[in-house]
């Protein structure tokens, strides 16, 4: 955020993740469903799910997961997230969005 998103993006880390755990609410939450909302997959969404075992727990819930695209029509609702996706040879769509959370 410092650098307004001036330098190239070429890709992301988390330092520490693998080393953080999720809180122990997870996985024992009454829900039914996780929607992601439209936000930027690289530093709102890929933080949370670089958690050591984040995704398991997200999975052991049993109920629909959804993302929804922050790409519409070509564009990014608000934010950098079509820069980003620009620079790290993404295609601006919704598909490119879903293949990044496919998993």
């Amino acid at each position: 955020m410092r650098e307004k998103c001036v330098p190239r993006a070429t890709g992301f880390r988390f330092d520490g993740a693998a080393r953080a755990q999720p809180s122990p609410q997870i996985g024992f939450a009454a829900v039914d469903a996780v929607v992601f909302w439209p936000s930027n997959p690289f530093v709102s969404i890929d933080p949370i799910l670089s958690v050591a075992g984040m995704k398991q727990r997200i999975r052991e819930l049993g109920v629909p997961v959804v993302a929804v695209s922050p790409i519409v029509g070509g564009r990014a609702i608000k934010g950098p997230t079509a820069k980003m996706m620009q620079e790290m040879g993404m295609r601006l769509d919704a598909t490119s969005v879903a293949q990044r959370y496919r998993d």
